[in-house]
C-alpha cells in the first residue's frame, strides 16, 4: 500500500519512551504495519523471532539496505514501518533521514521517567507488559552521574536527528509518551503517515508496567531531586535544536569555589588524580551541568585556568574496552560485546563466566592475557570503523576522538591549557606558577582494580591498531608510542 507521499515510516524513539505501546496502536490500523525493532544489533524485529521479511539477522549484517528495500517491496497490504533507536545501525539512521519518502514520528519522554523506567527494566528483566497479573516491581537508586551521561548520549542523538531534518527541509511528527493513549493524536500519526481509515478506539494489549509515582519507584527520591534541580533543565528538554556532537558530555566540568581553576575532563584515566590535585588547592571544588553557573564563574575570574588533561589514545581505547565491553554488569554494552564476539572474534568470556569473576577464576576457565590481548585487539578494530562511521553503533563520547571532544567544548569555553599525560606534572606546576598558587606538587594516581592490566598485553600491534583508530590524535596532540 502506497500511493501517497510516503512509502515507509520510522519511529525515532529511545528505550522506555512508549515505543512498544506505539506500536501496538499502529497495528490497529488495517493500512498500517509497524515490525518492531529491525536494526537492533542484537535481533531482527523481535527477540524470539529469526526473521522478517526472509531476512535473518547474518544476511542484514552483510547489507543492512537489502532488509529495507526488501520491506517496502515485499510488505504490500500496509505501508510498513519499524522502530529505531540511538543504539541501533547508523547507517539505516542517516539514509531516512535524508530520504523524504519515509514519514518520521519522534517520541520523547520526561527523561526522569525515562531512565527510572529503564533502571527497574535492567533489575527485573521486564521490558514488556502485556499481562499486569506477572508485572515485578523493583525499587532502585537514582545516580546522578550516570543520569548525566544518559541524557547526555538522549541529546545528542536528538540533535542530530533535529539538525539533518533542518537542512534538509523536512518534518517531523511529533509525539509525547503522554499523547499515545490519546485517540484522537494517534489518528492524526496514522494520517500523516498516510492511513485514510481511522480507529474509533485504541488497542488496549499493552499496559504501564510502572505507573507508580517516581516516589515509590527511588529509593533516594530525595537525593534525587536536589540532584535535579542543580542541572540545567535546558538538558533535559524533550528536544535539542542546537550543540555539537559531543557537547553536551562534556558539560560536567569542575570548578574552585576559592581557587580561580575550572577544569573540563577529556579523559578519564587522570581524572581522580587532577581533582586531588586541585582540592589540595580548594577543599569546595564544585561539579555542576549548569551553563548559567558556569558563565557566572567566568564572569567573576578575569584571572584564571581553564584546563583540560587528555588520555593517551591507547589508555583511552583500553578504559572504554575493560568498564564498557570487558566487564559485566550496568556499564556493559551488550551489544558491542554481542557483535564483537560474533563478527570480529573476539575471544571475550561468558556472560556466566563474568559473573563475580576474578583473574584467578578466569585464568581457571582458560580466560588468560594473552586472549585479553586478542580481545583488546578486535575492539580497537571494530573502534576503527566506529570511529569513520562505518558500524551500526553511533559513537560513545567515552571513546570518541579527544579532538572531537574538544571541538564540541569550544562551544562552551576555550581551554587556555590542553595537557597531554606525560606533561601532567610540569602542566599543573605551570598552572600553579602563572596564578600564583602554592607549589604543592602532584599526588600519586591510584593504580586501576583491574583482572587484567594494560602493561601487561601492550605490543607493537596494539600501538600501530590503536593508531589507526586514532590517527587525528595522534597527528593533532603528538602522542608517542604508549611505551
Amino acid at each position: 500500500m502506497s500511493d501517497g507521499k510516503f512509502k515507509y515510516f520510522i519511529l525515532l524513539a529511545e528505550m522506555r519512551t512508549g515505543s512498544n505501546l506505539f506500536e501496538s496502536h499502529i497495528n490497529g490500523f488495517d493500512e498500517l504495519s509497524c515490525h518492531g525493532e529491525l536494526f537492533n544489533p542484537g535481533f531482527v524485529g523481535y527477540p524470539l523471532k529469526e526473521s522478517v521479511v526472509e531476512m535473518d539477522l547474518k544476511t542484514r549484517e552483510r547489507d543492512p539496505f537489502l532488509l529495507l528495500r526488501n520491506l517496502v517491496e515485499t510488505v504490500s497490504d500496509t505501508l510498513p514501518g519499524f522502530r529505531l533507536f540511538s543504539e541501533h545501525d547508523q547507517r539505516v539512521l542517516d539514509f531516512c533521514l535524508e530520504d523524504d519518502e519515509c514519514a518520521k514520528i519522534i517520541l520523547t519522554r520526561n527523561p526522569v521517567d525515562s531512565f527510572v523506567s529503564q533502571k527497574i527494566a535492567e533489575q527485573t528483566d521486564q521490558w514488556k507488559m502485556g499481562d499486569l497479573h506477572k508485572r515485578k516491581k523493583a525499587v532502585v537508586e537514582f545516580d546522578a552521574d550516570e543520569f548525566k551521561s544518559f541524557v547526555a548520549k538522549r541529546d545528542a542523538n536528538t540533535d542530530h536527528i533535529e539538525k539533518t531534518l533542518q537542512t534538509s527541509g523536512q518534518s517531523a511528527f511529533r509525539l509525547k509518551y503522554e499523547d499515545l493513549n490519546d485517540l484522537d493524536v494517534m489518528n492524526g500519526v496514522a494520517r500523516f503517515i498516510g492511513a485514510r481509515k481511522m480507529q474509533k478506539t485504541l488497542s488496549q494489549k499493552m499496559a504501564r508496567q510502572n505507573p507508580e509515582p517516581l516516589s515509590q519507584k527511588v529509593s533516594n527520591f530525595d537525593e534525587m531531586m536536589q540532584s535535579i534541580a542543580t542541572m540545567d533543565f535546558a538538558s533535559l528538554r524533550e528536544a535539542s535544536l542546537s550543540g555539537a556532537k559531543y557537547q553536551l558530555d562534556v558539560k560536567q566540568f569542575y570548578c574552585g569555589d576559592t581557587s580561580p581553576l575550572l577544569y573540563f575532563p577529556i579523559g578519564n584515566c587522570q581524572r581522580d588524580q587532577v581533582l586531588k590535585w586541585m582540592k589540595m588547592h580548594d577543599a569546595s571544588v564544585s561539579n555542576n551541568q549548569n551553563k548559567a553557573v558556569l558563565n557566572e564563574w567566568l564572569k567573576s575570574r578575569n584571572i584564571r585556568s581553564v584546563f583540560s588533561v587528555l588520555d593517551h589514545p591507547v589508555d583511552r581505547a583500553y578504559k572504554a574496552f575493560y568498564d564498557h565491553i570487558f566487564l559485566n554488569g550496568a556499564s556493559v554494552f551488550p551489544w558491542i560485546r554481542k557483535n564483537l564476539i560474533q563478527y570480529y572474534d573476539a575471544p571475550l568470556p561468558s556472560d556466566e563466566q563474568m559473573e563475580n569473576a576474578s583473574r584467578e577464576t578466569l585464568l581457571g576457565d582458560g580466560y588468560s592475557a594473552d586472549q585479553h590481548a586478542k580481545a583488546f585487539a578486535c575492539f580497537l578494530k571494530y573502534l576503527k570503523g566506529n570511529l569513520n562511521g562505518q558500524t551500526r553503533a553511533r559513537i560513545d563520547p567515552c571513546w570518541a576522538s579527544q579532538f572531537s571532544v574538544l571541538a564540541g567544548l569550544s562551544e562552551w569555553v576555550q581551554p587556555d591549557v590542553i595537557v597531554t599525560p606525560d606533561q601532567l606534572a610540569i602542566s599543573m606546576a605551570f598552572i600553579e606558577s602563572k596564578l600564583g598558587l602554592k607549589p604543592i606538587g602532584l599526588p600519586d594516581p591510584d593504580q586501576p582494580d583491574q583482572m587484567f592490566t594494560l602493561a601487561e598485553i601492550y605490543d607493537a600491534k596494539i600501538e600501530k591498531l590503536t593508531r589507526a583508530a586514532y590517527q587525528i590524535d595522534y597527528n593533532r596532540f603528538g602522542f608517542k608510542d604508549w611505551a
